[in-house]
């Protein structure tokens, strides 16, 4: 988990180690690690203040690494265990969203679950029922931020459960929306293509003389053929 210019990392061998890792002086250093916190569980940044940890294998708990003090708060106990999730953080809302993963079962039918920063000493977990929950049944994504409420949620695994899910989901909290690529593209479905984007626009590079561009503020999708490619990495670069 990157922040700034430190990188923090759980390993998992045997038992967990929580170190931080100065980019500028590469010195490691051995973190304090909450004993209550699950084993190997998900790290995302949330804001610049803190690092979430969600579950772990046989754990439902959650907790938050406070990057300025170095101590980690109990946020509370989600419906279930969760190994494999991942978050979203609406910052406008100052609301984080637990997604994805799969429990001690493997039931990766679990729902969305989320909390508010706005009381760090009072916290409470509650589930949010997404009627596109169902494209949000992802294990260890790449989710990354668009704009304030727009995320781009890359590959994983669990839709199907042990198939990879080689697709991207964009989501909009603020509207409540969320599109698949292969929804649109079913021919592009089959691979999860290079990505970037700006402030307007994500583009996802698909073959050597073909793009998809979506934009952000209108919530749709074009097809960019060959003849316009040049102007897509002009714009990108």
């Amino acid at each position: 988990m990157l922040n700034k210019y430190t990188i923090y990392i759980i390993l998992d061998i045997d038992s967990n180690y929580f170190f931080s890792i100065d980019l500028h002086t590469l010195k490691i250093t051995e973190e304090r690690l909450s004993t209550s916190i699950g084993y190997a569980p998900s790290l995302s940044l949330v804001g610049e203040d803190y690092i979430l940890a969600i579950g772990g294998l046989n754990s439902d708990t959650v907790h938050l690494f406070d990057l300025e003090t170095y101590n980690w708060i109990y946020v509370g106990k989600m419906q279930s265990n969760r190994y494999g999730a991942y978050s979203i953080y609406d910052e406008a809302e100052k609301t984080v969203y637990i997604c994805g993963g799969r429990d001690s079962e493997q039931d990766n039918t679990l729902e969305v679950e989320y909390f508010s920063l706005r009381n760090l000493k009072s916290f409470e977990i509650k589930v949010k029922h997404f009627t596109f929950g169902f494209s949000l049944r992802r294990s260890f994504p790449i989710p990354f931020q668009l704009a304030e409420s727009t995320y781009i949620i890359c590959g994983g695994s669990g839709l199907f459960l042990d198939e990879d899910t080689n697709t991207s989901t964009v989501l909009s909290i603020t509207n409540e929306t969320c599109l698949m690529l292969q929804d649109l593209h079913p021919e592009f479905s089959s691979k999860n293509p290079i990505v970037s984007y700006n402030s307007n626009y994500v583009y996802f590079f698909i073959k050597d003389n073909e793009v998809i561009k979506f934009d952000i503020k209108e919530n749709i999708f074009d097809s960019i053929l060959n003849e316009n490619y040049h102007e897509v990495v002009v714009e990108v670069n």
